[in-house]
C-alpha cells in the first residue's frame, strides 16, 4: 500500500484534513508536534515538502515561531525549500525585524532554494513593502516637520545670528547699502 511506502503520506494527509475541518488549534497544535517529531530522524523527509508544512504550520501555532525555525535549521530540513526561507523571512517581517528578514530570503537565493522563481517574487514583494515603508515614513516626517514650522515658524529656517539686545555705543552707524568704513587716517 502506499501508506506503507510512504508513512509520511498517512500525516499528511490527516494534517489537510485537520485544517479543512477546523480542527480546534489546541489539537491541530499537539498533532503537529506529533507528527513532526515523528520524522525528524527520517532522513528521507528532510527536502520532502509536505514534512516542511508542518514544520511551518506549527511555527505558525506556537508563541515562539522563531525557535521552531530554528530547530529546523539546526537539523537540515527543508534546508533547498522555498519555504523555509518565504515562512521565517514573513514572521521576522511580522516583527519589524525587516533586515533579518531580507537577509533570509538573500540566504534562500544563495542556496538555490526550489522553487527559486516563487522565492525571488516574494522577495521582490517583500522589497516592495519596504519601499513603501520608506516612502509612508517620509510623508509622516514631513507632515510632522510641517507641524513644527507651523507651531514654530523659526524651527524651519536658518538660525540666523542674533542681534544685540542692547546697540552697541562704540559701533559706528553703516550707511544704507554701503560696507563699513575702514579706519581713519592720520
Amino acid at each position: 500500500s502506499a501508506s506503507a511506502s510512504d508513512p509520511l503520506d498517512v500525516y499528511f494527509r490527516y494534517f489537510k484534513f485537520a485544517l479543512a475541518s477546523r480542527l480546534p488549534s489546541p489539537a491541530l497544535t499537539a498533532f503537529l508536534r506529533k507528527f513532526t517529531a515523528a520524522f525528524a530522524a527520517a532522513p528521507r523527509y528532510k527536502d520532502d515538502p509536505r514534512y516542511l508544512r508542518a514544520w511551518v504550520a506549527l511555527a505558525d501555532r506556537e508563541e515562539d515561531p522563531l525557535a521552531v525555525f530554528e530547530e529546523v535549521e539546526k537539523c537540515g530540513f527543508g534546508a533547498r525549500l522555498a519555504l523555509r526561507f518565504e515562512a521565517k523571512a514573513v514572521v521576522l517581517e511580522g516583527r519589524r525585524e525587516f533586515a533579518r528578514a531580507d537577509a533570509v530570503y538573500a540566504e534562500g537565493m544563495r542556496v538555490g532554494a526550489a522553487p527559486l522563481e516563487r522565492l525571488q517574487r516574494r522577495y521582490e514583494e517583500f522589497q516592495g513593502r519596504m519601499q513603501r515603508r520608506v516612502e509612508r515614513q517620509k510623508r509622516r516626517d514631513a507632515k510632522r516637520h510641517a507641524k513644527v514650522r507651523e507651531r514654530r515658524p523659526e524651527a524651519g529656517a536658518a538660525a540666523a545670528p542674533l542681534a544685540p539686545a542692547v546697540p552697541d555705543e562704540n559701533a559706528a552707524p553703516k550707511a544704507a547699502g554701503k560696507p563699513p568704513a575702514g579706519p581713519p587716517h592720520a
